[in-house]
């Protein structure tokens, strides 16, 4: 793994089921760290100053994607979940922590949410 000085907030961190790969910069070089969602490197970046956003997918979705942002209140940092569909966009409480259950639910309540308004 590479020098936790590093800064990994250029590039893009994508986590597919419980896999996640996040690429950036470090000296001029490209790097990727690629692991299980929860795992030492997953929470070193999450709870790092580094981790503004990210995207999630179901495995079994190729094509919904979720963005997951960082927002600093005055009583902490929160996660949230955003999904635009047919020019509107969605946003769901994701936690304080992210684990995978918790994405989980919050794709799956952005999908329920979107397929009722989509039925009216």
């Amino acid at each position: 793994m590479p020098s936790r000085k590093g800064s990994p907030n250029s590039g893009a961190t994508v986590v597919t089921g419980r896999f996640y790969q996040i690429k950036y910069m470090f000296m001029g070089l490209p790097i990727a760290i690629t692991g299980m969602v929860g795992d030492k490197d997953w929470l070193w970046w999450v709870d790092s100053e580094h981790a503004k956003s990210f995207s999630f997918r179901q495995q079994s979705h190729d094509i919904d994607l979720l963005t997951v942002r960082r927002e600093v209140r005055t009583s902490g940092v929160f996660w949230y979940a955003y999904r635009k569909f047919r020019g509107k966009l969605y946003k769901r409480y994701v936690g304080k922590e992210i684990t995978l259950e918790a994405l989980k639910a919050a794709y799956a309540a952005l999908d329920e949410k979107i397929d009722k308004d989509d039925t009216v």
